[in-house]
C-alpha cells in the first residue's frame, strides 16, 4: 500500500511539473487571432514621377512577428515583408509597418491582396498611378 502512494504521489509531482514547464503551454496561452482594422500603403514619388520608397501600415490586433505576405510581378509565388523584401522597421501587437524601395512597392499586386498570418486582405490600389 506505501509503495503504491509513493507512486501516485511521484506520478502525479511529475505531472505537476511537467504542466507548468514552457514546452508544454497550457492551452490557455494560446496565439492571439489576427484582426485588422485598416491598411495604409503610401507610395513617395520624385519630381519626374518616379516612385523612390514605399509605406505599408498595417492597424490591429495579433500581429506582432506574424507572417506578411504579398504577390509580386517578378512571379515566383509569395514574397515576405521584411524577409524577401522590404524591411519591418514597427513590430508591435497592433502595428506592424514596412519600408520598401521604390522597385519593391511598385512590383507588389496589390489587387491579389496582402495575407497577415491566415488572413487575407483586399487592398483598394486605384488612386495609385
Amino acid at each position: 500500500m506505501k509503495r503504491i502512494r509513493s507512486f501516485i504521489s511521484i506520478t502525479l509531482a511529475i505531472a505537476l511539473l511537467m504542466s507548468s514547464c514552457l514546452g508544454y503551454p497550457p492551452l490557455a496561452q494560446a496565439e492571439e487571432q489576427v484582426k485588422i482594422t485598416n491598411v495604409f500603403v503610401e507610395r513617395t514619388d520624385n519630381e519626374v514621377l518616379e516612385t523612390v520608397k514605399g509605406v505599408i501600415e498595417i492597424d490591429g490586433s495579433g500581429l506582432k512577428d506574424k507572417m506578411v505576405r504579398v504577390r509580386t510581378t517578378a512571379g515566383g509565388g509569395s514574397k515576405i515583408l521584411g524577409a524577401d523584401l522590404g524591411r519591418r522597421v514597427v513590430n508591435e501587437d497592433v502595428f506592424i509597418k514596412f519600408e520598401l524601395t521604390g522597385p519593391e512597392i511598385k512590383s507588389i499586386l496589390f489587387t491579389d491582396g496582402i495575407t497577415v498570418g491566415d488572413l487575407s486582405i483586399t487592398v483598394d490600389d486605384s488612386n495609385f498611378p
